[in-house]
């Protein structure tokens, strides 16, 4: 039989490992709400899925695994992958994943609010996603109830689900997966219905490590308490310092301790400092947590840059519609100017005509000022000659008023008579 740590099972690691992967990503891509944040904090670990994996490989004979409490069903999925497990029972009250994950908000420091999350069922989510893996899905068997009533306590509290007994396993081994309600007397009462219907099983516990640790191995304390030392209780990770990072522990029967201490030995002798497919595991979670962190920082980078983009592209529009209303005004400018230029010319020809007015007006000033002048000797002449006729006028009545013309007067008029007479003879002769 091959090795935990032969090249073999390596290479069955890593195909393990990669469908516990294809499985989580089937579930965030059927659910967009189940964020892969959220599957990976409150599904199976991957590096306890392999410590898993090589305690099955150790484990002699066909065995059938008990699930009890589950959240999308990724611990199932994994134990239906393996060779030697027959059957895989989940056994969960089917809570909504927003029930299931608020339970433990006080130690998570997690919480859905109201939304999608309120509608999804745990196995029905793990009955939808199993229908992509028909291998897997014909192994596993869902069962909606507890084992124990302290599980769910309050009037809708489901009826308890048998364990199968001894006779019903037909000599198959069963392996309970402990991953329900953990409290003190929740895993007390887990723990005692199991052994009370089968006594021989082997009974792993999640969480016994970290964040759910005391409350965990203080319900298994209480339990071995009761049971007068009739069980043992074993953490992994005391087993061998490569399984440090490993949150699993095994609950068995006292008169399995030979057994139980065989299939222990096998399982830390399968880990060595130098190769140690656990610690290999817990740090690529980290290197992979990491790739997860900045992908999301990517992502939001990428918002970022593209709201940046879409900012530059408006601040571009406004920029082509600033040269654009820019442009009309250097047009409009132009027009201005040449309008400015038009009304100089003009101005400047109205200055060149009143200026050619004024020359004129000013001819004009100096022709009537000589025209003036003119007159002015005429009226100058004019008085002068009124002057003179009327010096005349004086000097003939002076003229007629004197003693000779009166003398005369009898003179002159001989003479005018004569002058008609001799007027009138000529006429007659022509």
């Amino acid at each position: 039989m091959a090795t935990p740590t032969s090249p073999a099972v390596l290479d069955g690691s890593l195909l393990t490992l990669r469908r516990l992967r294809a499985y989580r990503a089937a579930a965030t891509r059927r659910f967009p709400a189940l964020d892969h944040r959220l599957v990976d904090t409150w599904s199976l670990r991957d590096h306890d899925a392999l410590a898993l994996s090589l305690l099955l490989e150790v484990c002699p004979g066909p065995v059938v695994v008990l699930e009890v409490g589950t959240f999308i069903g990724v611990a199932a999925f994994h134990f239906a992958g393996h060779a030697n497990v027959t059957r895989v029972i989940i056994v969960d009250p089917n809570l909504t994943v927003a029930e299931a994950v608020n339970a433990r908000r006080h130690r998570m420091a997690v919480h859905v609010e109201s939304g999608p999350l309120n509608e999804l069922r745990v196995l029905d989510v793990t009955r939808t996603l199993l229908d992509e893996f028909d291998e897997q899905r014909g192994k596993i068997q869902l069962v909606q109830g507890v084992l124990a009533r302290e599980y769910g306590a309050g009037a809708n509290a489901v009826n308890p689900v048998s364990v199968p007994s001894p006779p019903e396993m037909n000599g198959t081994r069963l392996i309970a997966f402990v991953d329900a309600l953990h409290t003190k007397a929740g895993v007390h009462a887990t723990l005692g219905a199991i052994f009370d219907a089968h006594p021989r099983a082997l009974v792993l516990l999640d969480d016994c490590r970290f964040t759910w640790g005391p409350f965990v191995q203080a319900g298994v304390a209480e339990f071995l308490e009761q049971a007068k030392d009739a069980y043992r209780f074993q953490l992994l990770a005391d087993l061998n310092p490569s399984l440090g990072s490993c949150q699993l522990g095994m609950v068995y029967n006292e008169k399995q301790r030979d057994e139980a201490a065989e299939l222990l030995a096998r399982f830390a002798a399968s880990f060595t400092r130098r190769l140690d497919p656990i610690a290999l595991l817990a740090r690529e979670d980290q290197l992979s947590s990491r790739i997860r962190s900045l992908l999301d920082e990517l992502a939001e980078v990428r918002q970022e840059v593209a709201a940046l983009g879409d900012r530059c592209s408006a601040a571009h529009r406004a920029l082509e519609e600033s040269q654009q209303q820019a442009l009309a005004l250097g047009d409009r400018s132009s027009a201005a100017h040449r309008a400015l230029e038009a009304s100089q010319q003009q101005a400047l020809a109205s200055q060149l005509a009143l200026r050619e007015s004024q020359q004129q007006a000013l001819a004009l000033q100096l022709a009537l000022r000589e025209s003036q002048q003119q007159a002015l000797a005429l009226q100058l002449a004019l008085r002068e000659s009124q002057q003179q006729a009327l010096a005349l006028q004086l000097a003939l009545r002076e003229v007629y008023r004197s003693r000779s013309w009166r003398v005369t007067k009898p003179v002159r008029a001989l003479g005018g008579l004569v002058r008609r007479i001799a007027g009138g003879w000529g006429g007659r002769q022509a």
